[in-house]
């Protein structure tokens, strides 16, 4: 049983990790998707699972965890790891610096056409605040009181 990890920042979750694990997942019998477990815009068990849901909850070819590592600047893999043969990645530095660290079992995965991380983040990002905003204004049964508080 020839099996992976895929170790992912996935924070917010995007079509593009998924579409990037489809490229693949024909040639593995089991992949690991492991979300790095450092909370930036969502927390940690929120991503597992959105992760989990959109892989498919009842498809056992993916099992979604989470570890504290950061594959892009470890040394040694964590010992808590499940077993895999491959070490799959869409990062360039993810590929890069196990690579360089003499990891032989590396694979960089394509990202899907017209992929940008950054425009993915930030446009997730600007979309929460919004609806905060819009949520904060809708339930506001004082507006003058609302403007006075936020001038403070």
């Amino acid at each position: 049983m020839k099996t992976a990890i895929f170790p992912t920042i996935s924070n917010p979750p995007t079509f593009g990790v998924i579409l990037s694990l489809r490229y693949v997942e024909k040639l593995y019998e089991k992949i690991y998707v492991c979300v790095e477990d450092k909370p930036r815009v969502l927390n940690t068990d929120k991503i597992v699972h959105l992760l989990s849901v959109a892989l498919g909850k009842d498809n056992l070819k993916y099992a979604v965890i989470s570890n504290k590592a950061d594959f892009t600047e470890l040394t040694i893999l964590p010992t808590k790891l499940p077993k895999f043969d491959d070490i799959l990645t869409d990062n360039p530095r993810v590929y890069s610096n196990l690579i360089g660290k003499g990891y032989q079992n590396v694979v960089l995965i394509p990202k899907p056409l017209g992929w940008d991380e950054t425009f993915h983040r930030v446009a997730y990002n600007r979309s929460t605040l919004y609806e905060k905003v819009m949520n904060d204004i809708r339930t506001s049964n004082n507006p003058e009181k609302y403007v006075k508080d936020y001038m403070k």
